[in-house]
């Protein structure tokens, strides 16, 4: 081919060489494009908002396990729990509840409320939890180690011949922060003591019959019932009185457990429910 007709064939040609190249050239453009989007999708499958909800989620997750079993969200109650060292009496040894990284501080009264010595202890399963005794106050102050443990424990108190026994949990749906272990047999006194009239008012009261005489008192809350008795008060509750000490009680547990009892007068009583600790300020509108 000459110059003259290769030229010719060039200005000819060109225009349809242009057209095949803008053509090849756009669909290795979209190719390109493409496959960078199949590479990005295999590497990141997820989108920028799911990763973001997957790593919320993981967050969460990670916080659930690492968190304390039954701890989270609970807080600690005060209870009275009672007990007794006599078998024909059926009473079946109190669960104190305890957690992990928490103290249970455990006390142990008679019947009337008075703080019994500590002479002693043994816990079945020293592995599993921590028992610390401070003497001087007559207190056991004790800790989980490992969660969903189980053990009971042997208190020699002063006094007792028999050693009063405990079951221990740990990492309940609550867990105690201080326990009064009320021993029943151990008053002080012997029932006899009790006249029949002193008895006999606080059977009746049990029953919903008020002696005569009584006078209501003003009572801040619902946790009990009281009167003015000849010269002292009467109180009923479905709770255990704490403060102060009684000086005649009676109970019955025919269809639910109720307590009546006879103490010195005061504006300010301290009862044990299922709720907790209660409060109650008493005032005397007779006088």
């Amino acid at each position: 081919m000459t110059k003259g007709k290769s030229n010719e064939f060039l200005m000819t040609k060109t225009p349809i060489l242009l057209s095949i190249a803008t053509v090849f050239l756009t669909q290795v453009s979209f190719a390109t494009t493409n496959d960078i989007d199949q590479l990005v999708s295999s590497m990141f499958p997820l989108a920028p908002k799911q990763i973001k909800e997957i790593k919320t989620e993981v967050s969460t997750r990670q916080k659930a396990a690492s968190t304390v079993p039954a701890m989270s969200g609970t807080q600690g109650v005060s209870r009275v729990l009672i007990t007794s060292i006599n078998p024909t009496k059926h009473i079946t040894p109190p669960n104190v509840r305890l957690g992990i990284g928490v103290v249970t501080s455990l006390i142990f009264t008679d019947a009337n409320g008075n703080v019994l010595p500590i002479d002693g202890y043994v816990i079945g399963n020293s592995g599993d939890f921590k028992v610390g005794w401070d003497k001087k106050n007559n207190v056991l102050m004790m800790q989980a180690i490992k969660p969903y443990a189980e053990t009971n424990m042997a208190v020699m108190l002063n006094g007792l011949s028999i050693p009063v026994t405990i079951t221990i949990l740990s990492t309940q749906e609550q867990w105690d922060y201080l326990d009064y272990v009320r021993v029943i047999d151990s008053n002080g006194r012997s029932d006899s003591n009790l006249t029949k009239l002193d008895s006999g008012v606080l059977v009746d009261l049990l029953h919903g019959i008020v002696p005569d005489g009584a006078k209501k008192l003003s009572i801040s809350n619902d946790a009990l019932d009281a009167w003015h008795y000849q010269g002292n008060y009467l109180l009923v509750t479905e709770g255990v009185l704490i403060s102060p000490s009684w000086i005649h009680h009676a109970e019955d547990n025919t269809t639910a457990h109720m307590n009546a009892y006879e103490i010195n007068p005061t504006s300010v009583v301290l009862v044990s429910t299922n709720s907790g600790l209660k409060k109650v300020m008493i005032r005397d509108n007779n006088v």
